[in-house]
């Protein structure tokens, strides 16, 4: 069985098998026929509207309350540290978005040292005192690494939303004047 540290994965996606192979961990997911968020986006013509972007933030805004504020079985902050579109899954009726890939999420203990601040995730998405090396070594911080990759997320969100000034109304407009 997984140990439960890793039942987290129970909040975000529905486990269809779990187990261990040799010395390997592995959780079984169902298909997730729209693939990931970052595809869904970049799909021609894709315009969401606005309740859709809302309806997406607050699914990514909870899943990473979930992991931060210590909710998940293991009672400790839980941080992703690889936070991106390609990382999301999206649902079949493209209601709900799943935070997926915890590969080198880690669980923070206590007294942190400085391993736990090492650069590692999607380099476009990493905060920014992180790949400058002048984080501060707080639980705080590493949290805040989670929330700068998810803003960009949101934003990567929000220029496919229907009042978004490129690809909604405002841009019809723009091309008429």
């Amino acid at each position: 069985m997984i140990p439960s540290q890793f039942r987290i994965f129970c909040f975000f996606c529905r486990i269809l098998s779990e187990g261990q192979y040799d010395s390997h961990l592995y959780i079984v997911f169902p298909y997730y026929e729209n693939s990931t968020l970052q595809s869904y986006l970049r799909t021609t013509n894709r315009i969401l509207s606005i309740n859709q972007c809302l309806i997406y933030y607050r699914s990514l805004a909870s899943a990473i309350s979930y992991l931060h504020l210590g909710k998940n079985n293991t009672h400790m902050t839980i941080v992703h540290r690889d936070i991106k579109s390609s990382n999301i899954l999206i649902c079949k009726n493209e209601l709900k978005l799943y935070l997926a890939d915890f590969g080198v999420a880690i669980a923070l203990p206590q007294i942190l040292t400085e391993k736990d601040f090492v650069q590692i995730g999607t380099m476009r998405y990493m905060a920014p005192e992180l790949l400058e090396g002048v984080i501060a070594h707080t639980h705080e911080a590493l949290c805040s690494v989670d929330m700068y990759a998810l803003a960009l997320v949101m934003w990567e969100i929000l220029t496919q939303c229907d009042v978004y000034p490129i690809t909604g109304k405002f841009h019809e407009k723009l091309i008429h004047f």
